[in-house]
């Protein structure tokens, strides 16, 4: 599986240069996240994540961008004593309107995503086998969102995150996130 997603993001990174475009430019959105992962051997918890995206925006025009991302959401669970975890996926991104920020008109716009991903979240801890529950999976991982009216150069976003597990009754992760999306970098 890891062969198939280097092959297609070599091949996306390859293809680009057919394209007449502006420049590659960096690209970064920091904000927080409510997750709620879960697997099928435990319950659901609350993940609260603060998430940094650095990226690259390698196809743009003026009303669209395609962005490959790598967002990192870092935080704690809490159910008897509080745990930390992770939530890491590589993203293909499709940003339109306002949220390819190249169009100062643009009121709103959409994203549109697509990615793999690995959770890794403490559900809780078991006093009786002495140790710790985890939701901890590789799977795919799918985004949308809606973006606002930018001011210079923020542009405020909601984003919705639903993942499952490559492997059957493994893991799912449900989510909504506030992000700011830097745009002249």
């Amino acid at each position: 599986m890891k062969k198939i997603f280097l092959l297609f993001f070599f091949c996306l990174s390859a293809c680009t240069n057919l394209f007449p475009q502006k420049r590659s430019v960096g690209y970064l959105n920091a904000g927080a996240a409510l997750f709620v992962p879960w697997n099928y051997h435990s319950d659901a918890v609350f993940f609260p994540a603060f998430t940094l995206t650095p990226g690259i925006k390698f196809f743009q025009d003026k009303d669209f961008a395609v962005v490959l991302n790598f967002p990192l959401s870092a935080g704690l669970t809490y159910k008897s004593d509080a745990f930390a975890g992770i939530d890491l996926p590589a993203m293909l991104i499709l940003n339109i309107g306002s949220a390819a920020g190249n169009n100062a008109n643009a009121r709103f716009g959409f994203i549109i995503g697509a990615g793999a991903a690995y959770t890794n979240v403490v559900n809780h801890y078991d006093d009786l086998q002495s140790k710790k529950i985890h939701t901890e999976f590789w799977g795919y991982r799918f985004n949308l969102g809606v973006s606002f009216k930018y001011d210079r150069d923020i542009v405020p976003s909601i984003i919705c995150t639903y993942g499952k597990s490559i492997t059957p009754n493994n893991g799912s992760i449900v989510g909504i996130g506030l992000q700011l999306i830097m745009i002249n970098l």
